[in-house]
């Protein structure tokens, strides 16, 4: 299984209405597995790789 990789923009079109913009999305295998805010709740999605964090824009 592919590592879960952590991306962080300070900010992420989301295109779903219910939740428009996020501050992070975890990936794997192409697929986003989760959104989340600027708090940083994110990182503690098990099997995420750490450093991998796109630079703030």
């Amino acid at each position: 299984m592919p590592d879960i990789r952590l991306v962080a923009a300070r900010r992420i079109i989301t295109m779903d209405t219910n939740r428009p913009e996020a501050a992070q999305v975890a990936v794997r295998d192409g697929r986003i597995l989760a959104v989340g805010g600027a708090s940083g709740a994110l990182k503690d999605v098990p099997g995420t790789l750490s450093g991998q964090e796109a630079p703030l824009a």
